[in-house]
């Protein structure tokens, strides 16, 4: 009777003496059970099971911290259990009762059940670290000895873990339980049942979504990798699902998911890694040109791994294309100069791969660059032809009387005079398909390939108010017409001469931004500085690719200036590479 009452640990100078007796007993039942064999016999049953049900089952206190707001296991302290000094008695005890070779499976069944093993569970969730350590030892040991309980521990520890990864996001033993399955997972028989396999898809993988993820990613990921070594086909399924929930805006969360897969690439085989290879380089890419340099330095330090390295190697036809032109990028846009180096590196090891399909990527990524070069030049054409026809519609509606008086008296106006606002063609007589035309018509003459051209309208009519007709006409250099076809005749007429006469025109001011320049150089001349960096690289001497345009930095502070591939063609008043500096330092 005396080891199942429970005292009252707040108050510490309350029952100081109970206290002590009943400490004194629990060690004395300790020693007794240590000292001796054939101890356990079947009248201990029910007793050993009401001590253990009286001190250990309770009602775990509000997770609070002391300011009263919910505690958080990363920020706060956990609090110790008061009454640790009679709870570790006890759990000592029943930990050399399920041990011993005494116990008893059948005499035990009655009070291991699953109200037993529900409470058992729920004492996980408690803040004192001592407590979820030996909780650990006697739900592994109760796994053990009770066949008949495995198959329910399994389906309660997968509820608390759904639970936690949809509702609460709060619990304080899912690095303890996850330790468990660990082993659990370990002892599982090849092939996988259905079961397991569902419980890695539904439960298991989705943990790696939880925000607190940092409190138990390290068993998280062994049971990763258990399940890829009882099963490799599993590795696509992993992977994906670990791209899937790849963190986007948490760098160290980031950092925890590439340390987890590289601990699966040291697991793969061969032909798994070549079903998920691009997409999974396409993610490691994005790592790499992170501006968090523990992200981007990480990412890298992958390929040091041997292993990992010589799946590269024999897929290179496969990374390649997709990992050269991200590095490349970064290595010069990086602010951080360690990164560098490891990308130098990096890009050394592609070229003694594969220096034949090196340099076709490369000729690949210069006309992808001059693709997207020319797209940007095209685009911003349109849109200086667009803001120039919507600035003189905006002059025309501002003085409609005037505009109505030119047509009365046939006047020809510029092309943005001409556009016909309603109220003028009601005034005029013009139909709504006449004002249609006449619209279009004033759009194909604004961006005609002269590029001068202007539109007027000449307006005939008797005394007596009879009706009008507007007839188009251009005045420039093409002649007049009647051609309504719409927008595909208008794109059919703008061609490549247009557009390199109009962007020679058009302020560069606009397009080529003094923060996001990197130097004064024309095409030929990044291509030259190209060339040179990837013979730097095939002669092994990093200092040259570092002055050669590799890593280009700013001496004064370490900043960066960052890559050109993303300004256009410099022009009259473009910035020249010392103005930047100049600018820079001011």
């Amino acid at each position: 009777m005396q080891c199942t009452y429970v005292y009252d640990f707040l108050s510490p100078n309350d029952n100081l003496e109970g206290k002590e007796a009943k400490q004194r007993t629990l060690t004395e039942i300790l020693d007794y059970m240590n000292d001796r064999s054939g101890v356990i016999t079947f009248d201990m049953y029910p007793k050993l099971f009401k001590m253990v049900s009286a001190n250990l089952f309770r009602t775990v206190p509000p997770q609070i911290n002391a300011f009263g707001d919910p505690f958080d296991p990363e920020e706060d302290e956990p609090r110790e259990e008061p009454s640790w000094p009679h709870l570790y008695l006890v759990y000592l005890i029943f930990l050399r009762f399920l041990e011993s070779s005494d116990f008893n499976n059948s005499a035990a069944r009655p009070y291991i059940d699953h109200s037993f093993t529900v409470q058992l569970l729920e004492l996980f969730d408690c803040e004192d670290v001592r407590e979820r350590e030996s909780l650990k030892t006697v739900l592994h040991r109760i796994y053990g000895k009770m066949l008949g309980m495995r198959s329910f521990i399994r389906r309660s520890i997968n509820n608390i873990f759904l639970q936690f990864t949809y509702e609460t996001q709060r619990h304080n033993g899912i690095a303890e339980l996850l330790e468990i399955l660990g082993s659990i997972i370990n002892g599982f028989t090849v092939p996988l049942k259905d079961e397991h396999i569902n419980f890695l898809h539904r439960v298991l993988l989705p943990l790696h979504k939880a925000r607190p993820m940092t409190l138990y990613y390290a068993q998280l990921a062994y049971c990763t990798v258990q399940f890829l070594e009882k099963d490799p086909a599993l590795a696509e399924t992993i992977v994906k699902a670990l791209l899937r929930y790849w963190p986007k805006v948490n760098s160290p969360k980031e950092v925890m998911f590439v340390n987890e897969l590289e601990g699966i690439m040291d697991a793969i085989e061969p032909a798994q890694f070549t079903k998920i290879c691009q997409p999974m380089f396409e993610q490691l890419i994005r790592c790499v040109v992170s501006p968090h340099f523990q992200v981007a330095e990480r990412t890298l330090v992958m390929w040091r791994n041997n292993y990992f390295a010589s799946l590269i190697t024999d897929n290179i036809h496969l990374v390649l294309p997709i990992a050269l032109s991200g590095i490349y990028r970064h290595s010069r846009s990086h602010w951080n100069r360690n990164i560098h180096n490891q990308v130098y590196q990096v890009l050394r090891f592609f070229v003694s791969v594969n220096e034949e399909l090196f340099e076709q990527c490369l000729a690949d990524f210069r006309h992808q660059r001059d693709q997207e070069r020319s797209r940007k030049r095209k685009a911003v054409n349109w849109w200086s032809n667009i803001e120039k026809i919507a600035s003189e519609k905006s002059s025309v509606s501002q003085s409609p009387h005037s505009a109505t008086s030119n047509l009365a008296e046939g006047t020809t106006e510029p092309a943005c005079l001409s556009l016909t606002t309603p109220a003028v063609a009601h005034q005029a007589g013009l139909g709504a398909d006449a004002v249609a035309r006449d619209t279009e018509s004033t759009v194909a003459a604004a961006l005609s390939p002269s590029g001068e051209s202007s539109l007027a309208v000449e307006a005939s009519g008797d005394a007596d108010g009879t009706a009008m007709n507007g007839v188009s006409s251009v005045a420039g250099n093409g002649p007049a017409s009647n051609d309504h076809s719409g927008a595909e005749d208008i794109e059919a007429d703008i061609t490549e001469d247009h557009w390199s006469h109009t962007m020679s025109e058009l302020p560069m001011s606009k397009l080529d931004d003094p923060e996001t320049m990197c130097c004064d150089m024309d095409e030929d001349e990044f291509i030259q500085e190209l060339d040179k960096f990837v013979d730097i690289i095939k002669a092994e001497d990093p200092e040259s690719a570092m002055v050669n345009g590799m890593m280009m930095l700013d001496e004064s502070d370490g900043s960066l200036i960052v890559d050109d591939m993303h300004s256009l063609a410099p022009g009259p008043n473009a910035y020249s590479y010392s103005q930047q500096l100049q600018h820079h330092h001011q």
